[in-house]
């Protein structure tokens, strides 16, 4: 994402002590990948909440529930940033877009 700092800006910050970082922010097929790493090795959906389930695993099954969203939204012709092409991927790839 483009930033609206410009270098003067980002100077200022930094002499007010501002301590400046990239984004830590996954791309799409990052996460999807993670996505079809974690479903391969353990032959499931990540689960979003539960007593035994790791950090890691709730954000990704955070992730799977917005995907499932932003889904909902395009087959609604919707503004959504997910693309036909990654759904296609995600797709091929086993996701599955309803639950239940």
């Amino acid at each position: 994402r483009k930033s609206d700092l410009n270098g003067g800006r980002v100077t200022k910050l930094l002499q007010l002590g501002f301590v400046l970082q990239p984004s830590s922010r996954l791309t799409f097929d990052e996460r999807a990948a993670e996505w079809l790493e974690f479903k391969t090795k353990h032959g499931r959906e990540p689960l979003r909440k539960k007593e035994d389930t790791s950090e890691k695993e709730e954000s990704l099954g955070a992730w799977v529930t917005k995907m499932r969203g932003k889904y909902s939204l395009l087959q609604e012709g919707e503004k959504t940033n997910l693309t036909h092409e990654q759904v296609d991927k995600l797709t091929a790839w086993g996701f599955k877009w309803e639950t239940g």
